[in-house]
């Protein structure tokens, strides 16, 4: 992830010579211009319009984000247990109903 922060800043200062100097980036960068993520113009390298909007993409959740996300799980495993319980619930239910029957 450190080499793509790196190179990304490399990309937006549009220098091309940086970035092909070092060897472990230039697979990364390789692989941005496989994926028309950049392109290289008159001696600079810049992001495509796809490349832009992959960038603004967020990464990472914001605070209020995890919260919600941390509140979701919650509810889902409250969820999840009264599911369990109802579910063996009613099978010690049926089996009373089917000893019930025989005798």
């Amino acid at each position: 992830m450190k080499q793509y922060e790196n190179l990304l800043k490399l990309i937006l200062t549009g220098n091309p010579i940086t970035i092909l100097q070092e060897p472990e980036i230039t697979g990364k960068f390789n692989e941005l211009l496989k994926h028309d993520l950049i392109e290289i113009t008159e001696e600079k390298i810049v992001l495509t319009q796809k490349g832009r909007d992959i960038l603004n993409i967020p990464l990472f959740a914001s605070p209020t984000q995890e919260q919600e996300i941390e509140e979701f799980g919650e509810k889902a495993r409250i969820k999840g247990k009264t599911f369990y319980l109802l579910s063996l619930f009613l099978l010690m239910i049926s089996i009373l109903f089917v000893f019930a029957a025989h005798f």
